[in-house]
């Protein structure tokens, strides 16, 4: 029986992608597609921003990117209620590497 099922899996590496299924199902996948073109996480440092100053949330780190550089560090943020450098203080000690599918920028 031949079938395919269409899912779209937005930020996830093709790699990382077919490992996991492979893990999963015991079985080959085909990975159709090229990985995303994402943009760095002023925060943590992933890829997996959309666009840059969209206000769109980190999944990692959930700090929403309202677009400011990563050289203003201890400016203050409204949206995210703390400056970049003490949101990393506080955030990025508690993430688990391993489990983040994500690349680095």
């Amino acid at each position: 029986l031949n079938f395919h099922v269409d899912v779209v899996f937005y930020g996830i590496s093709n790699e990382y992608l077919f490992n996991f299924l492979e893990k999963c199902f015991n079985k080959k996948f085909i990975i159709i597609g090229d990985d995303p073109e994402l943009n760095k996480c002023p925060c943590c440092s992933y890829l997996t921003l959309p666009e840059r100053g969209q206000y769109d949330v980190c999944p990692i780190c959930q700090w929403e990117d309202d677009g400011r550089s990563e050289d203003s560090i201890e400016t203050y943020s409204t949206v995210n209620h703390s400056s970049l450098k003490d949101y990393r203080l506080l955030k990025l000690g508690k993430l688990s590497k391993e489990d983040i599918f994500y690349r680095k920028g």
